[in-house]
């Protein structure tokens, strides 16, 4: 199966018409669909799918890397894309991975996600 926009826009209009769709951190508790996304390739495609959800008139979580192999979110061009992804009213969140921390606590590990967080919301 090749992924296609169109596609993604059909599968997206088929969900609003569900039910109602929440970003992550706006869910109320009610019988709806929450839509989050998992950035891990490429910040392009993240903020096309973006384009796509904003025509339709929905909004959803993406979760950014900062320590990706594919993408660099403190690059000029990939903070503006992820900058107006959030003034489209998107919410953006952390995509932590502590596999790549050696850490023999959970306050230590808290200071890598704390530091993670301050890079993307920089």
């Amino acid at each position: 199966m090749i992924f296609k926009y169109s596609e993604f826009k059909k599968f997206i209009i088929h969900l609003k018409s569900l039910g109602k769709i929440f970003p992550l951190g706006e869910w109320d508790n009610s019988n709806a669909i929450i839509l989050r996304h998992d950035v891990d390739y490429d910040v392009q495609a993240a903020y096309d799918l973006a384009l796509i959800e904003a025509e339709i008139n929905i909004r959803s979580t993406y979760f950014f890397q900062t320590t990706c192999h594919t993408y660099n979110p403190s690059s000029a061009i990939n903070r503006i894309k992820i900058h107006q992804m959030a003034k489209l009213g998107f919410e953006i969140g952390l995509h932590f991975d502590p596999t790549l921390y050696n850490y023999n606590n959970s306050n230590k590990l808290i200071k890598f996600v704390d530091k993670e967080a301050e890079i993307l919301s920089s």
